[in-house]
């Protein structure tokens, strides 16, 4: 699997700090975080994509696959709300999957396969909660003081953010982000 990164439990995942000038936390305009995964297995755990999160009870933001294998997003808010996009699709263990959060105008919505979301966040009065914790970005682990249990087991392929809304309507996934 060229150009991926292949994330065990065991690894525990892999951490990036994004600096404010693109820090989804705290940038307020359109954006795309996107990737080609492949999951090993949907085993029953939650599984984390990417995201700043600390824990359960100290979240930013986090991109996750469910225990019965559906890609959330997931944002705490400034006024103690959780709010979550849940895609409506389970994804396939061992198939390539294109997956994308995107916020359009104050909106985020999930793509899977090029499939929007029949759920969003409307964020347009909303603020992502800072947690009280400085935390790096992390890709393949659900929250960084969480356990590597929770880690994506698999290839995540090309993850990719801009600062665009690339997506506004169902598409045909592309089979590479170059």
């Amino acid at each position: 699997q060229n150009n991926s990164l292949y994330v065990t439990g065991a690894v525990g995942g892999v951490y990036v700090n994004l600096d404010d000038e693109f820090n989804l936390t705290t940038y307020d305009g359109d954006f795309t975080v996107e990737a080609i995964i492949n999951a090993v297995v949907a085993d029953g755990s939650y599984r984390g994509l990417i995201g700043r999160r600390w824990n359960g009870l100290d979240n930013d933001w986090v991109i996750y696959m469910s225990p019965d294998g559906h890609i959330v997003f997931l944002a705490n808010f400034t006024d103690s709300t959780e709010l979550n996009v849940v895609h409506q699709t389970a994804i396939v263990a061992n198939a390539d999957t294109h997956i994308a959060a995107v916020r359009a105008g104050g909106i985020i919505y999930l793509y899977v396969n090029g499939v929007k979301s029949n759920t969003s966040i409307d964020m347009r009065t909303k603020t992502i909660k800072t947690n009280s914790v400085t935390v790096m970005t992390h890709i393949g682990k659900l929250s960084f003081n969480y356990p590597n249990d929770y880690s994506f087991e698999g290839y995540i392929k090309e993850l990719r953010i801009k600062k665009e809304a690339v997506y506004t309507s169902s598409f045909t996934p592309p089979a590479s982000l170059n």
